[in-house]
């Protein structure tokens, strides 16, 4: 089987990371989409006021849920501690030892791929790297970083080259929630979770 996976804070989920999920579903076509929630970010400190673990999870459950072929996992929650793709990967290759696995990651990722994964060797030769690109005018960088990570590390990476990126960030989507102005960046649902139970406030 193929196995894609999509990792991050989602903190929250927003329009902008269903465009991509929607677009790996289309584009690439794995037997079945994996989002990994993280519990707690390796690269970057959490923003003040971020939802707990389950919080993030619940609400990626609402956003991703409908998509068909999609799955919503609790591993690195249930796991716990700092979430490093190096273990998920290693934790779902010992689940499905037959699996092809697809690491989906934004153009920005790509760029920083050596300096800024742990063991970023090791996650190369276990997956193909799904690139979705952040920007319109990236896919020129895009190809040099792709060509540069096949001759120095034998990597496999796809760059998805009909994602329309739409131009949402997770720190403005939570200034967004704030100032009360959501439209065109929360689905429904999310957005009626988040005021429910009072997040980011």
């Amino acid at each position: 089987m193929r196995t894609a996976i999509y990792g991050g804070s989602f903190n929250p989920p927003h329009l902008g990371h269903v465009s991509a999920v929607n677009t790996v579903v289309s584009e690439l076509a794995p037997d079945r989409l994996i989002i990994m929630p993280d519990c707690i970010a390796p690269h970057k400190a959490m923003a003040e006021n971020t939802p707990s673990p389950e919080h993030r999870l619940e609400m990626c459950r609402l956003a991703f849920g409908d998509i068909p072929g999609v799955e919503i996992s609790d591993l690195e929650i249930r796991r716990g501690g700092r979430s490093y793709t190096v273990d998920t990967l290693e934790q779902l290759s010992a689940l499905y030892p037959k699996d092809e696995f697809y690491l989906v990651i934004g153009s920005d990722m790509l760029t920083s791929f050596t300096t800024g994964w742990y063991r970023f060797e090791d996650i190369l030769g276990m997956c193909t790297l799904t690139v979705i690109s952040r920007e319109m005018d990236d896919m020129e960088v895009l190809g040099q970083n792709a060509a540069m990570l096949k001759a120095l590390y034998d990597a496999n990476v796809i760059i998805l080259t009909n994602h329309r990126p739409v131009p949402l960030s997770s720190s403005e989507v939570r200034q967004a929630i704030h100032d009360g102005d959501t439209e065109g960046k929360l689905n429904k649902a999310v957005m009626e979770y988040i005021n429910k139970n009072g997040l980011y406030r």
